[in-house]
C-alpha cells in the first residue's frame, strides 16, 4: 500500500524578518485568533498590532476570513492610520496569497513573513493574541459574531487607553504613543512626523512618473504641465503608471475648488 503524499506547504515571499521597529508604524503584525459561540459556530478574529507602541490597531470578528477580506482591512487602515513599512505575519494562506501581496506591492507596504514553525519571530502580536484570550475571550460566553464583535472592541479600547504595559515603563499604549508624538514633533516635510511615512493621501512625496524620451529608448523625469495625474491612495508612482488619468484644464480647476486636490504651484501651458 502506498503511503500517501505529504503535502508540500507553500511558503510566504516576504524578504527575511525585518528589523527591530524604530518607530511608530514602522512593522506592523497580524495573525488570527479563533473562538466559538455558545452554539459552537467558529469565530475569526483578526488581529493587527504596531509593534512599536504595542497599539492595537485593529481587531474584526467574523465567521470565515479569506484574503480579500485581509486585503480590505488593511485599505482601511492604511487611509486610516498611514502605511507600514512592514507587515510581519505567520504563513497561513490568508497572508500569503498572490491577492494579497499585489495589494501591499501597490501601496509600497514590505511583507515579512517568519519562518514555518517558529511563532516567536512574531512574538508582538503573538503576546496581544494571549492577552485577548485570557482576559477576553476565556472571560465571555459569545451569544453570536455581534456579541462577541462589540465586547472584543471594547477590550481592544480598554487594553489601549487603560491598560498599562510593563515592556513600556508601565504606561499604557496610548499614552506611549503620545508621548513619542510630542518627543517627536519638529520634524519637517509636510507635517509628517520624524521617522513616519507620508499619509496615503498625501501625494507631494511622489516623484514624477518615468515616460518615454529619446528614440535610442532611454528614460527622463520631466514635468507635465498640461496634465494632472490621479494616483491610486497611497501607491507609489512607480507602481501606478497604468494608472495615471489625464485631466483637461477644466476639470481640474474645478476639482481644486473643490478641494480635493492641493491648489497647483505653476500655471497649465496649452494643451497639446
Amino acid at each position: 500500500m502506498l503511503k500517501p503524499r505529504r503535502r508540500r506547504k507553500r511558503l510566504g515571499i516576504g524578504a527575511g524578518m525585518p528589523c527591530r521597529a524604530e518607530h511608530p508604524n514602522h512593522v506592523w503584525a497580524y495573525d488570527f485568533v479563533e473562538d466559538r459561540t455558545e452554539t459552537g459556530r467558529k469565530l475569526r478574529i483578526l488581529t493587527v498590532v504596531d509593534e512599536f507602541t504595542r497599539r492595537c490597531i485593529e481587531v474584526e470578528v467574523e465567521h470565515r476570513m479569506n484574503a480579500k477580506f485581509v486585503a480590505r482591512t488593511l485599505l482601511r487602515l492604511f487611509a486610516m492610520h498611514g502605511t507600514p513599512t512592514h507587515i510581519r505575519s505567520d504563513n497561513g494562506p490568508e497572508f500569503i496569497a498572490k491577492f494579497l501581496m499585489n495589494v501591499m506591492k501597490i501601496h509600497g507596504v514590505s511583507a515579512r513573513h517568519i519562518d514555518p514553525g517558529s511563532p516567536w519571530q512574531n512574538g508582538i502580536d503573538e503576546r496581544f493574541n494571549g492577552t485577548l484570550r485570557d482576559e477576553c475571550l476565556n472571560m465571555e460566553t459569545f451569544h453570536g459574531r455581534d456579541h462577541a464583535r462589540a465586547l472584543i472592541k471594547l477590550f481592544k479600547r480598554f487594553y489601549n487607553a487603560d491598560r498599562p504595559h510593563s515592556s513600556l515603563g508601565d504606561a499604557t499604549p496610548g499614552e506611549f504613543y503620545q508621548q513619542w508624538k510630542e518627543k517627536n514633533d519638529g520634524c519637517a516635510g509636510g507635517g509628517v512626523m520624524l521617522g513616519l511615512r507620508p499619509k496615503p493621501r498625501d501625494l507631494s512625496h511622489c516623484a514624477p512618473p518615468a515616460v518615454q524620451g529619446d528614440k535610442d529608448g532611454s528614460t527622463e523625469r520631466i514635468d507635465r504641465p498640461d496634465s494632472r495625474m490621479a494616483i491610486h491612495v497611497g501607491a507609489p508612482v512607480a507602481s501606478q503608471q497604468s494608472r495615471i488619468l489625464r485631466m483637461d484644464d477644466e476639470s481640474v480647476a474645478e476639482t481644486e475648488r473643490a478641494g480635493t486636490f492641493p491648489a497647483r504651484n505653476h500655471q497649465l501651458g496649452p494643451k497639446s
